[in-house]
Parts: structure tokens; sequence; C-alpha cells
């Protein structure tokens, strides 16, 4: 026994345990690293082609050109949906075909077949902004990279630079074609709503010229012409009322007096009293109508003689019944504009007219050289006629003033219902002119930001850099294979030695005496190393110092041969 040892495990304990299980553990070390030398040399190398698209922004100030400012959208997402267009199986067939790849010599070679196996050997990797502090959008995505890993480092490079040109023009066709087709609604949409604002004018010019006095700004005035036809309304039936006066006054002195004069006929006397019997008959049956109806007996017994006496008064006759006819219309049309048909008033004038009526039209004609040759009586007919042609005048004057201020009355009335439609149909111009204006903003701005993307004034997608030959393959990794490889293999040694040393029951000191047993050793013997046993060590030192060079030395070589 070398010494007395304490309890507990010490340096040289592990250092013994390395000496007599090292042959174990660099068996196991050597194994695993020289097989992962050879397994990562006869990997195929994979080679990685990668180009750099940046999304730019207008330098231009946002007040200046509206429309072109940038991070509307989220850019991640447009990414994404980006990538979803172009990695087609249209696009990637023709890739294949155009740079054939995976083609292996294979005679049923197809590029529609390979599209699913090119998908994983596509990376779209974003860039972000640097979270700078003096950066206004720390974090934002700034661009991003397209890679393309293949075996020969050409195709990878090329393909990587047709990718990026495919992003950047699907890019491009994108944003003009959403542009266009936002274009093409707001048009529809401006279009639908001018009809709409056209529709609500005429809406509008319509009401209004319905109801010309009553819109809210003709109030006003509608007032005042009402109060004038009021005005003057009154004035035309004080008129009418004088005229009235005057008629019935020239009536009476007509009637009182004789139409021929005595020398001219002679059988002019008995003539007078014809007519003047015939005009108290008429007077007498006129009466009667309006006590008694047409069929009563008295009323047929006056007719009777009044068709006895009156049948040779000739013209003096006609004319008394056509004044007082017109008389008698014109007291029935007045009392008819103010007490309804069934009044007892207005039926026993309109019996009255109606015998008027017929009376002239069976009273006899007049003889030639019967006209009235009495100047005074031939002045008051002309002044009756007169009087009559000016009172119809006022007559149709007040009906037409009646009328006017029935309509302004009407206006006036109407005027706050007038004025809650004509509110509510000005709601709906302001609310169709407010959304047409709106429209054709937004149409205007959408062919602002169309020129500006012509003109490069917007966000737009750049290539920054494209892919490079790569002199380097990005698989494998053969340093970091060798590296795990060799902490793997130092791992399992370790394990290995352990299991091995807990196995072996051969004492090997004061400790394993003591636990053998359970009482502490007398003494112990030292152990000598004897000439062949220094030998032996220094052989093994120097072995393992020149293999530990040599897979240094190998390593080294290669990584300065690849990097």
């Amino acid at each position: 026994y070398r010494d007395m040892q304490e309890d507990g495990y010490t340096f040289r304990d592990v250092t013994g345990l390395l000496r007599r299980r090292w042959k174990l553990t660099s068996a196991i070390v050597m194994g695993i690293l020289l097989k992962s030398i050879v397994t990562a040399f006869t990997l195929e190398n994979t080679y990685r082609g990668t180009s750099e698209i940046d999304i730019r922004c207008p330098e231009v100030p946002d007040p200046l050109l509206p429309g072109a400012a940038c991070g509307e959208l989220d850019r991640s997402q447009r990414i994404d949906r980006l990538n979803d267009e172009v990695m087609t199986r249209t696009n990637l067939a023709a890739l294949i075909e155009k740079y054939g790849l995976y083609d292996k010599g294979q005679s049923d070679w197809s590029p529609q077949a390979y599209v699913s196996e090119m998908r994983p050997d596509i990376k779209v990797d974003l860039t972000l902004d640097q979270q700078d502090p003096r950066s206004r959008t720390p974090g934002e995505v700034m661009g991003f990279t397209v890679s393309f890993f293949y075996p020969d480092p050409r195709t990878a490079r090329d393909v990587s630079r047709e990718l990026a040109d495919l992003f950047v023009s699907a890019s491009a066709n994108r944003s003009a074609d959403a542009i266009e087709v936002a274009a093409e609604a707001l048009r529809k949409q401006r279009d639908r709503l001018e009809s709409l604002l056209k529709e609500q004018e005429i809406l509008r010019s319509d009401f209004k010229r319905r109801h010309p006095g009553a819109m809210p700004e003709d109030r006003t005035y509608t007032r005042q012409q009402l109060q004038n036809k009021q005005k003057e309304l009154e004035d035309t039936n004080s008129q009418l009322r004088d005229l009235q006066s005057q008629l019935q006054m020239i009536e009476l002195q007509v009637q009182q007096t004789d139409p021929y004069l005595a020398s001219v006929i002679g059988s002019t006397a008995s003539g007078a009293g014809s007519l003047e019997t015939c005009r108290a008959l008429q007077t007498e049956l006129y009466d009667l109508l309006g006590r008694y109806s047409p069929e009563h007996p008295e009323v047929r017994r006056v007719r009777r003689q009044l068709d006895q006496v009156c049948a040779t008064t000739g013209q003096g006759l006609r004319e008394a019944l056509e004044v007082q006819l017109a008389t008698r219309r014109a007291e029935l049309n007045s009392l008819r504009k103010t007490l309804p048909e069934e009044h007892p008033d207005v039926k026993r004038l309109d019996r009255i007219v109606d015998e008027l009526e017929i009376a002239l039209r069976d009273a006899p004609a007049p003889s030639q050289g019967q006209a009235p040759n009495n100047p005074v009586y031939v002045g008051l007919a002309l002044r009756r006629q007169a009087l009559v042609a000016e009172t119809s005048a006022l007559r149709s004057r007040r009906t037409s003033l009646q009328e006017d201020i029935s309509v302004l009355e009407q206006d006036l009335q109407l005027a706050p219902e007038v004025e809650r439609e004509l509110t509510e149909l000005m709601r709906g111009y302001e609310q169709a002119d407010n959304a047409f204006k709106g429209a054709e903003a937004r149409l205007i701005a959408m062919q602002n930001r169309k020129a500006s993307l012509e003109e490069r004034l917007t966000e737009s997608w750049e290539i920054h850099r494209y892919a490079i030959l790569p002199f380097r393959p990005a698989f494998p990794n053969r340093p970091l294979i060798i590296l795990v490889s060799l902490l793997v293999g130092l791992t399992l040694g370790t394990v290995a030695t352990l299991v091995s040393e807990a196995l072996d029951g051969r004492i090997r000191g004061t400790r394993d005496v003591r636990m053998l047993l359970d009482a502490p050793p007398i003494a112990a013997i030292p152990f000598v190393a004897t000439a062949d046993d220094l030998a032996s060590a220094r052989r093994q030192r120097v072995l393992v110092m020149m293999g530990s060079i040599v897979l240094v030395s190998l390593t080294g070589i290669y990584a300065y041969a690849q990097y």
C-alpha cells in the first residue's frame, strides 16, 4: 500500500483512476472522434446564397406628399403574403427547370415533382432595425433576406437572385394592382354618390317648387303679400258695394222710365201700358217663386197672365229680362261663395234665375223700328251696362284675391310642416354631399398614391445586395461536429471509467481495507516503481502527447483550409 489514506477522495485518487483506466477512456474518445471525423468529411457540402432586400421610405415629408407614409401596414404580414405569392408551384417549377435543380440523371425527372423538395431549401429571414436609442423605429422590420441552399455554390447564388427579383416584382405588382382595384372601387362609389346627390338636388328643387311661399326664407314675404291682398280685397269689396248700390238705383230708374216717346208711334200708349203691366206681372211672378214651387197654382196663374200680356211687348221686355237675369245671377254667385247649396236663399235665387232664363228664351223678338227712342232711357241703359261690366270685373278681381289669400294662408299654415320636411331633405342632401366629397377626396388621394408609386415616392422594396458566390459551405459545420463528438467521447469515456472502477473488486488502498474489514490498517507499505515501470510510463506519455499533437494539427489544417 502507498500510505495511510484518510477518508474521502483526493487528487491522487483521481489521477490514479485515470492512469489505471486510460486505455478504456482513450479507446472510447478516439473511436467516437474518428467516427465523427469520417462522418463530417463524408457529408455533402451545401452552400447558401443570400440576397438582401430593403424596405425603403421616401425622404419627402408626409405633409408635402400625402399617401407616401411608411409603416401603414404590418410589414411582416405583407412579407408573409408575398412569400405565399412567390412560392407558388408555377414559379418554383420554372426555377427548377431553368437551373436543372435536383437533376441527378433520373429518366423520370420532372420539375413539378421536386417543388415540395425545394421549399425547405428556401429561407426568408426578417431584418429588424437595431435597438438604437436614436432610431425612430426601434425593432421595426427594415427588410428581409432570401436564402437558397444547394450543393452547387453558383446555382445557390443564381437561384437566390431570381427569388429576390420575384419578391421585388411581386411587391410592385401587388401595390399597383391594389391601388388600381381600390381606385376603381372608389370611382364606382363616387359615381353612385354623385347620382344620389343629384337625386337629392332634384327632390329639393321639386319640394321648393311645390311650396313656393311656404319656405322659411319666404315666410316674411308671404306675410307681407297676405296683408297686401287682404287690404286690396277690402278695397274691392267696398267698391263693389258702391257699384251694387248704384246699379240698384239705375235699375229702379230704368223700370220707372218709358223707353218710347208718345209722339213716335200711334199705339205707344197702349204699348207702354202693356209693358208696365208685363213688368208688374214679372215682379209678382218672381216674388211667388221665392215662396212657392213652380207648380203652385198662384205661380201658374200669374205665368198664364204674363204670357197673355207680354206676348207683344218687344224690345223693352227683353231688355228688362236681361237686366233682371244679370242682377239675379250676380246675387246668386255672391250667395254661393258664403252659403251652401242647400240654403233656402240659394235655392230661391236659383229658381228665379231659371225662370228668367226661360222667360228670356220665350220672349218675343223685337220688331224692326221699335228700338227705345227715349234719350233718358237710352242713357240709363248705357250707364247700367257700364255698371254691370265694372261690377263683373270687380267680382272677378275679388274672386282672384280670395283665391290668392286662401293660397297664402294655406302656405303659412303649412310652413312648420314644410320646414320640418325641408330640414329632413337638407339633412339627406348634406349627408350625400359629405359622402360624395369624402369619396372624391379618397379617390384623389388614391390617384396621388398611384402617381407616387410610379415616381417611386412611396414605400418601395429594393435589392440592397445580390447574393455573391459562397466559398464556404453552410452545411456541414465540420469543426462543430468534431468538437461536439469530442465532448461526447469524453463524457462517455468518463462514464465508462467510473462504471468499470465500480465493478472492479480489487483492493487498492486503506479505504478499501477499512470498508472491507471495518477496521483501520496498522501500517502501509509504499509503492516502489522499478525501471521498467518508469520506462513504460514515459512511453505512454510520449504516445499520448504525439497523438494529441497530430489530432490538433489535423483539425487546425482543416479549419484553416475551410475558413
